[in-house]
């Protein structure tokens, strides 16, 4: 069983959907900090893990509300630790982008390391080296 097509599909119980689906996560840094996928699945990221990582926790996200990362704890729109996370509405998400200035983003020209972005991306180079080997590391462990 592969992972479902859409949200409606998924089934909080369902622990085969769960564990193919918690399997790309990497939660090894422990339940407090934010939980990254092991790959960059495109087809994943436009459906949303984080909605997925929500409805496999605390089933489905109720119509009219919206899925909303914590500007504080993380706002990482990749990050699949649902305590990082909580419902609301979408003026209530647009006053949080506001407040993590994630609207400003696009204005940034260096990393949170200090050092200039790669081009075309939103990381520097050292910072996509050390990601990189992060994962592998993961990945060898299992």
């Amino acid at each position: 069983m592969g992972v479902p097509m859409d949200l409606q599909e998924v089934e909080p119980g369902s622990t085969d959907q769960a564990t193919k689906f918690w399997s790309g996560v990497d939660r090894s840094a422990g339940p407090d900090a934010c939980w990254p996928p092991l790959v960059m699945d495109e087809w994943l990221f436009q459906r949303g893990r984080h909605r997925l990582a929500w409805a496999y926790t605390h089933g489905p996200i109720p119509s009219g509300l919206h899925l909303l990362h914590d500007p504080v704890l993380c706002n990482h729109t990749w990050c699949c630790n649902t305590r990082h996370m909580r419902l609301g509405t979408h003026a209530e998400n647009m006053r949080d982008k506001a407040a993590a200035r994630a609207c400003d983003l696009s204005l940034r020209t260096h990393c949170d390391c200090g050092r200039a972005y790669h081009a075309g991306r939103r990381e520097c180079d050292a910072c996509l080296k050390e990601e990189s080997v992060r994962l592998d590391l993961i990945r060898q462990r299992k």
